[in-house]
């Protein structure tokens, strides 16, 4: 009857409710699982180092909220669970991550600094991690136009992070234009004299046999030198007399200093030789040639990329409709398709968000193992360097969201629009627009001094 009619209508959501929860808690865990994995198998790998399980398990929270952010771009294109549930999974998403990222993660990063709090005057270095991570809230909440004191709100602590993110997402992107275009084409390959090329290889072994030698009589002659230590001098300094033995002695070290240098240098134009042969190899096979065509995509893409940052920033153009459904309806209009533009829409966003999510992804995850390997050569300490990498992820992936919002068809933007609030999402693509245009002109021109300096250099034998 009607009574058991309404008693089911109020029941249900309960249990929807519950599965939705628990569908999300669960991708959390695996999502967690993956950055336990990720963090020891190859963050420590490239590391000198061990960092504690307690940062393995900061990195590995921080990656799971980073994810989860990513999963419920995917649940708004999909329309998957109820308004209700992703809405409030946004805002404790979003409230999590803002945790981590503006208390958890940077007064652990501080304390690291300080020492840890092993061993004795523990109070004192965590009074001195307060006081840096008091520092960070400082510059933090400087960052924003508004009340010092907006960070602390979901939406102030959400547009102080994305402009950090924003800024690192613009720096690869810029670096990534104009670099990945210009190793993929051959036209970029410098050539190679294989004479050349063997001629170093022989005046490097020729020249290491030489200081071996060399090496060798110097070892003898200071065994001489100690079994006869009263040897008669053959001349007279300001400072002493000198042997004919001490004197041989002096030569070769000046001449083993000598034959080093030529080696080193002998070895570092061999080694640029060796790998622009390597490049020019790998061109030559299949993948190869498949990377030459996409490089000319790619630099095709470059440009109107350039052309389209210069055009926003100079007409001051604000974007109001995705790209899918901008270009899918001029599409559509030239050519008179009788196609539904917002159900095939939604199908090509969510390939594109997916697409732009793994890329993305992997791109920074690769950057991350990069860095790790290069910060651990610094001297700096495994723990300071995965909570860095933990604070750098969680705000790349932040940004993401941010700027990902524009790829989404405008029903798609309703919930994180509100839980966002007053945020001048336009602000983020013109800033993305400034720094992508200063990375990208900073690495041409990189490139373009490089290939001078390789230019007039030369990878010739050393006579």
């Amino acid at each position: 009857d009607g009574s058991f009619v309404t008693v089911q209508a109020t029941n249900a959501p309960p249990c929807n409710s519950m599965w939705e929860w628990t569908t999300l808690i669960a991708s959390q865990v695996v999502f967690a699982g993956c950055g336990w994995l990720f963090s020891n198998l190859r963050l420590q790998h490239n590391s000198k180092g061990s960092s504690s399980w307690q940062q393995s398990a900061t990195f590995a929270a921080t990656f799971a909220v980073s994810f989860s952010l990513l999963e419920l771009v995917v649940f708004e294109i999909l329309d998957t669970f109820s308004r209700e549930f992703r809405h409030s999974a946004w805002r404790l998403e979003l409230q999590t991550t803002m945790v981590l990222l503006v208390v958890v993660l940077p007064f652990s990063f501080c304390l690291q600094l300080t020492g840890g709090i092993q061993g004795r005057q523990w109070l004192s270095r965590l009074g001195k991690a307060f006081l840096g991570w008091l520092l960070f809230l400082v510059l933090f909440a400087r960052l924003g136009q508004g009340s010092i004191f907006d960070f602390l709100t979901l939406q102030g602590a959400v547009a102080r992070v994305g402009v950090i993110g924003v800024t690192s997402i613009a720096l690869l992107s810029g670096f990534g234009a104009v670099y990945t275009p210009y190793k993929f084409l051959h036209m970029f390959l410098q050539e190679v004299d294989q004479v050349e090329l063997r001629k170093l290889r022989e005046q490097l072994a020729s020249s290491n046999r030489l200081m071996q030698d060399k090496r060798r009589k110097r070892y003898d002659l200071q065994q001489r030198m100690a079994r006869n230590p009263k040897e008669e001098s053959t001349g007279w300094s300001w400072f002493g007399s000198k042997s004919a033995d001490e004197t041989a002695l002096e030569n070769m070290d000046q001449d083993i200093i000598a034959m080093a240098t030529m080696a080193q240098q002998i070895e570092s134009n061999l080694a640029d030789m060796e790998s622009a042969n390597q490049r020019r190899e790998a061109a030559m096979t299949l993948k190869g040639q498949v990377l030459n065509v996409c490089g000319y995509f790619l630099s095709a893409y470059c440009v109107f990329k350039v052309c389209m940052a210069i055009l926003s920033l100079i007409l001051g153009l604000t974007k109001k409709k995705d790209p899918v459904t901008r270009f899918m309806q001029i599409a559509v209009d030239w050519l008179r398709l009788g196609i539904d533009v917002k159900l095939w829409s939604q199908q090509i966003s969510f390939l594109l968000v997916g697409l732009i999510i793994l890329a993305s992804t992997r791109n920074l995850l690769i950057k991350m193992s990069q860095a790790m390997q290069w910060l651990s050569t610094t001297g700096s300490t495994p723990n300071a360097i995965m909570t860095l990498m933990a604070q750098l992820m969680g705000m790349y992936f932040v940004a993401m969201v941010i700027l990902m919002r524009m790829n989404m068809p405008p029903e798609y933007r309703t919930i994180i629009t509100d839980v966002l609030g007053s945020l001048e999402f336009n602000f983020y693509h013109r800033w993305f627009d400034r720094i992508f245009l200063i990375s990208a002109a900073t690495c041409f021109g990189s490139i373009y001094v490089s290939r001078k300096t390789a230019a007039t250099s030369s990878w010739k034998s050393i006579d």
